[in-house]
């Protein structure tokens, strides 16, 4: 389900922000499971580790961010916990495969 030119986006956000990381936003909040950081942020990652912090976006607030707005694909951020959410995504996958 992931929009394929999410990275790009995400990318061209990141290089002229004076920010740390790019983050998607699809239209009802931030998804930090998806943002994208240059890998000199490693060290910032791997302190926060191992400080006890757990959360993507603890990490990420600490951090400038500039949210990329992607409410046209909120489907790529779908969230599968029930039986339920598997079906709408399975459903979204087969309307997404006779597009193609």
């Amino acid at each position: 389900l992931l929009d394929p030119t999410l990275v790009a986006r995400l990318g061209d956000a990141l290089r002229p922000a004076s920010a740390d990381v790019a983050m998607p936003h699809d239209g009802a909040r931030p998804q930090p499971l998806f943002l994208l950081f240059p890998a000199a942020l490693r060290i910032s990652l791997r302190r926060y580790l191992a400080n006890g912090g757990r959360s993507v976006r603890g990490w990420s607030d600490t951090l400038g961010a500039v949210l990329v707005d992607s409410a046209d694909d909120a489907e790529s951020f779908l969230n599968i916990n029930t039986e339920a959410d598997f079906q709408r995504a399975e459903r979204l996958l087969t309307t997404l495969a006779v597009a193609r």
